[in-house]
């Protein structure tokens, strides 16, 4: 650890609260699919285009995995330069068991306990990167991003599970 002390600095405040908005903007970005797929899926647009039906419900739960593996990660980052050894430990471990058990869903669930799971991951991760937020192991801005995301993305996942047909292309 020691070699990278000179690579720490203390954070300006500013910096801390102020949200970037690329950071806003690809975060909003990656929301778009979920809403997409999710409308390609109730208005049965994958039959459409001639793929099986449920296809795109099965293109959602897909996507959800991606974005829960790609959260997931960030902890990772967030681990490289945490102080506490038990911490980092826990954040290393995360990382890597979020994306195991999104991995997991289409293996182990059918219809609707994918999306179920998916949501309940997603609330999970979002409620722990508000935690990481709060004790400073990510900026202030990143917990602000992550409930305001979380909440799009679990609202649009809540609306696929009460209105799609429970059977999918895949």
């Amino acid at each position: 650890m020691q070699q990278y002390s000179a690579l720490r600095r203390e954070p300006d405040p500013r910096e801390d609260r102020d949200m970037p908005m690329s950071a806003a903007a690809l975060g909003v970005a990656g929301v778009l699919p979920f809403a997409l797929l999710t409308l390609a899926a109730i208005f049965e647009y994958d039959r459409r285009v001639g793929l099986a039906s449920g296809s795109a419900r099965d293109f959602l739960v897909l996507y959800g995995i991606v974005i829960a593996s790609f959260v997931g990660g960030i902890r990772w980052g967030a681990a490289m330069r945490h102080p506490d050894p038990k911490e980092r430990a826990m954040f290393f471990a995360m990382s890597v068991l979020a994306p195991l058990f999104a991995f997991a869903i289409p293996i182990v669930t059918r219809p609707p306990h994918d999306l179920t799971l998916l949501i309940l991951i997603f609330l999970l991760l979002g409620f722990s990167d508000v935690m990481m937020a709060r004790k400073g192991s990510a900026p202030a801005w990143y917990g602000t991003l992550r409930t305001v995301l979380t909440g799009l993305v679990v609202a649009i996942l809540i609306v696929a599970l009460a209105v799609l047909p429970l059977e999918t292309g895949l």
